[in-house]
This record gives structure tokens, C-alpha cells and sequence, in this order.
């Protein structure tokens, strides 16, 4: 399919239906790959056994490539069930796209489904962009969508479009958690000042590898958990951890880890009923703070 030159397209729409890619989608600009929604009130096909309900599923295999143009997104889906992406398969921005979403998922309360999504697939895409993006339908467990990822993925850097006042920003997240439970074994890489994971009301845990070396962050925390396997972290020119009633566990592996702090940086930026644990030496640069606390009950 290659809608490369076409504006506003959707490559394949599914409504409460059953997807399979086995081949190359190429979408043009503001366009969608795969566009998913499941509505209770689809009617079931012809046919159809008794007690037989819809489901919205995705699947692509390893021949499945996807090729983003400016302000487009991979695979946009609202209250899927299940989306197993395999490995071999390839989401990219073509060459100078920004501003892309590989995978965005969204569960609502308008219908009761919770997304199981399983990616194997590489991601790999331009400034402004988004990786993977799941929001579940409310913070309960119950309610959250679960999210495993093996597959590599790399963002740029953040955009910040100083033609309008005030200016506005475009941030590069590798994967945004909201109300989701997100386990990760990959690389990832984010570019300058990109954040890798970003979580709200979620559980986290990152194993694998993280190059925030770029002035890039590495979790942005808002009533959430994250536990991470990735080792010692080396310094980068930002604040490497943003807190905010979270808790975030450093020796996901087993050995308490190193923090080295750039100059004039701050390693942790704390606020309200948080905990960092899991820190053994915190090293500081001229000028950079290793802690940074405000109106916080904090736990070490």
C-alpha cells in the first residue's frame, strides 16, 4: 500500500475487527497506517455463532514495514483487545519526517476493554516523536493496559517551534505510560533533551539498554513506579529523574548503582511522597546538585 503522496489518508481502517500486515504500508503526511476502533455496537458478521462478540486485534509480521510521513503515526487504535507485533517488523519516519507516533493506543471508559500489547517490532523515528503511546481506561490494575516491549526503540530531539508566541514545544518520548504496566528488554536511544520513559499512574520496569547521553532524560514520573535493570547512569546534561509521588528503584537488577551528575545539572528532581532507592555513590560535577527536593516527604 503506498499512499506516500497522499495528505489526511488512512492506509487500513478496522472497526471491531482483525487485522493482519504481512506487507509494506507507506503513509504520506497528517495520515495513519493502521486506524483500529472497537465499538460495542458493530454488528457481528453474517453468520456469526451465538454469543460471538467483536474484538479489535492487530497483528503484523516480519514482513510488515511502515513508513511514516510528517505528523503521521504508525498504528492509531482506540479500546483495542490484543496487538502482537512481530519480530522483523519495522515502523520509520522517511527521511526529514517529524513529529510521528509509532504505536498509540488508547482504552477508554466507553466500552470495557483492556489492551494486551506485545511488540517485537523496531521503532525508529524523527524529531518530536513518540515511540509507543498507552493509556489505559482508568489507574486501577484492572484497568490498565499491559504493555511488553522487545523491540529497539529511538526517537530524536525535542522541536520547540519559536514561530508563535509563546513558543511551543514538541518533546520526543520513547514510550509514554499512562495508566499502563510497561515491561521493556530493548535498546533505546532518545536525542537531545528526549525522554525515555514518561509515566503516569503506571508500573515500569526497563531492562535492556537507555542512551539518554544526548541531554536526554530518563523517566518523568507522575504517581508511578519504575524499576530499572539499566545499570549505572552517566552523566548527561539535564535531570536524569523528575519525581512526583513515585517511586523509583535503580538496582532493578540486584547491584546498587552509580550516578554521575554533569556540571551544573541536578541528578533528581523530587517532589511529594516519592522514594529513590537503590543509589550507592552519587558523583557531582561542578556546580550540579545530586537531590533536589521540594515540598517532599522523601524516602531514600
Amino acid at each position: 500500500i503506498d499512499f506516500s503522496n497522499s495528505a489526511k489518508s488512512t492506509a487500513i481502517f478496522a472497526e471491531s475487527a482483525r487485522v493482519k500486515n504481512d506487507g509494506t504500508v507507506k503513509i504520506g503526511e497528517n495520515s495513519t497506517g493502521i486506524y483500529g476502533v472497537y465499538k460495542s455496537s458493530t454488528k457481528s458478521y453474517d453468520g456469526a455463532p451465538s454469543g460471538f462478540k467483536n474484538k479489535l486485534e492487530i497483528t503484523t509480521t516480519g514482513n510488515s514495514k511502515i513508513y511514516l510521513g510528517n505528523n503521521s503515526t504508525g498504528m492509531y487504535l482506540v479500546n483495542a483487545d490484543t496487538v502482537n507485533n512481530l519480530s522483523g517488523a519495522t515502523i520509520e519516519s522517511v527521511a526529514g519526517a517529524t513529529k510521528n507516533t509509532g504505536i498509540y493506543a488508547v482504552n477508554d471508559t466507553t466500552e470495557d476493554k483492556k489492551l494486551n500489547m506485545d511488540n517485537k517490532t523496531n521503532i525508529t523515528l524523527g524529531d518530536g516523536s513518540v515511540g509507543i503511546y498507552s493509556k489505559g481506561r482508568g489507574t486501577a490494575t484492572a484497568d490498565r493496559n499491559v504493555v511488553t516491549n522487545t523491540g529497539d526503540v529511538t526517537v530524536g530531539k525535542k522541536i520547540v517551534d519559536t514561530s508563535v508566541t509563546p513558543n511551543k514545544e514538541y518533546p520526543s518520548v520513547a514510550f509514554y505510560a499512562e495508566n499502563t504496566n510497561l515491561d521493556t528488554n530493548s535498546n533505546i536511544t532518545v536525542g537531545q533533551e528526549g525522554i525515555a520513559f514518561y509515566g503516569k499512574h503506571s508500573d515500569i520496569v526497563a531492562r535492556g539498554t537507555a542512551n539518554i547521553s544526548n541531554k536526554g532524560v530518563l523517566a518523568y514520573l507522575e504517581n508511578s513506579k519504575f524499576v530499572s535493570h539499566l545499570g549505572n547512569l552517566s552523566a548527561t546534561q539535564n535531570t536524569m529523574l523528575y519525581l512526583r509521588n513515585s517511586i523509583a528503584q535503580l538496582d532493578g537488577a540486584g547491584t546498587t548503582v552509580d550516578m554521575d551528575v554533569a556540571d551544573g545539572y541536578t541528578g533528581a528532581y523530587i517532589e511529594g511522597n516519592s522514594q529513590l532507592t537503590g543509589v550507592k555513590n552519587i558523583t557531582l560535577g561542578r556546580g550540579s546538585t545530586g537531590l533536589f527536593l521540594k515540598d517532599a516527604n522523601f524516602t531514600s
